[in-house]
């Protein structure tokens, strides 16, 4: 139907047609997928420039006051016991195997890296990798392997790090 009309159509208003069909699909591109991205990166940019900021103040050698600081950061012994709570509230999991992975510096700081390998179905692993992320932000997760065994029982690595000022931590 649409093609009878477009046939009877010259040369010239059918360039002129695309032409403005494609201004139209670009400026609907520039508005619902540029401008959007843009924002995005911007917002991702401000972060960083505040993190950078954050890290330039706690690395330099004027900065001593860590008193404020250490008071709001987990110890092993926080960590254990927000583990097992959590996997105590979250039934269907087993935990497997709990590795440390090392020791970080970032100037005064120390990141301790640790491996929690627990067994459940997919809803089990799932809130409670939930969970830790919602109940203790200190706790950051670098890294989630999820491999099924035997269909629903799966294994799920999580390659987890603590930040701190304590060099010797477990």
């Amino acid at each position: 139907m649409i093609s009878q009309y477009y046939d009877k159509l010259s040369y010239h208003v059918r360039v002129i047609a695309l032409c403005c069909f494609c201004i139209i699909v670009g400026f609907a591109c520039y508005i619902f997928i540029v401008k959007p991205l843009y924002g995005y990166i911007n917002s991702s940019d401000l972060k960083i420039d505040e993190i950078s900021k954050t890290i330039s103040m706690l690395d330099s050698p004027e900065f001593t006051d860590l008193d404020m600081y250490a008071s709001n950061m987990l110890s092993s012994a926080d960590v254990e016991a927000t583990l097992k709570l959590i996997l105590a509230q979250n039934e269907g999991l087993l935990i497997k195997r709990f590795k440390l992975n090392g020791t970080k510096e970032y100037g005064k700081f120390y990141e301790h890296g640790f491996e929690l390998v627990v067994e459940g179905d997919y809803k089990s692993c799932l809130a409670y990798l939930h969970s830790i992320e919602t109940k203790e932000p200190r706790i950051f997760w670098k890294s989630v392997t999820y491999q099924v065994i035997n269909y629903p029982n799966a294994i799920m690595s999580l390659n987890m790090a603590v930040i701190n000022l304590n060099k010797d931590w477990f």
